[in-house]
């Protein structure tokens, strides 16, 4: 089975709470069971990305549109002996680069463009995974817009699975989502 995992956090590369430590076990978990092969996508933020401790290859660069503008992907993936697990890194300093990996009034613009690069880059290296892991808020939008934007992809139909790591948060992040900025005319409430 291929599983995508799509994640704001993983340890021990970023790690701000428990998602990150979910993130650096189930995905290695989900690995050793035989006919897994596990895809994590996150964020290359700067304290990744500038902190030296990872060797990184570069796979490429597209853009994707988000609201009235196209935005750069940078794709990289951790360089590794292990052919079951692969982690991905989404680069793209204007959304990533700011010294923090929460609390920035654009929040919301920040992660819809993560969940579009996710999809997109899964497209871009040609994976079509069975089950897609969306983990909290950060990656809530990836089942919409695979089932709205994303149409186009082969087998388009897939199983989906949004835990959320942070009960207390109810799932809805505290921010305000612009319609020009999520390019969506809908309620956050609704939204999420």
């Amino acid at each position: 089975m291929k599983i995508a995992m799509v994640a704001s956090e993983a340890a021990p590369f970023v790690k701000t709470g428990g998602l990150g430590d979910v993130l650096q076990a189930l995905p290695q978990a989900l690995s050793e069971i035989k006919n897994n092969e596990v895809s994590v996508f996150i964020p290359f933020y700067d304290r990744i990305k500038y902190s030296g401790k990872y060797d990184v290859e570069f796979l490429g660069y597209f853009d994707v549109p988000l609201a009235w503008r196209r935005e750069y992907v940078g794709l990289l993936r951790l360089k590794s002996r292990r052919k079951k697990l692969k982690i991905y890194f989404i680069d793209n300093e204007h959304y990533f680069c700011r010294g923090c990996v929460y609390g920035c009034a654009d929040d919301g613009e920040r992660y819809a463009y993560f969940a579009k690069a996710a999809l997109a880059s899964m497209a871009f290296i040609g994976l079509q995974p069975d089950v897609v892991h969306c983990h909290d808020w950060q990656a809530a939008l990836v089942p919409l817009l695979l089932k709205t934007e994303y149409r186009e992809l082969p087998e388009h139909e897939k199983r989906f699975h949004h835990p959320q790591h942070r009960v207390s948060g109810k799932g809805k992040p505290e921010l305000q989502l612009r319609r020009d900025r999520a390019a969506a005319r809908v309620r956050r409430d609704s939204a999420l």
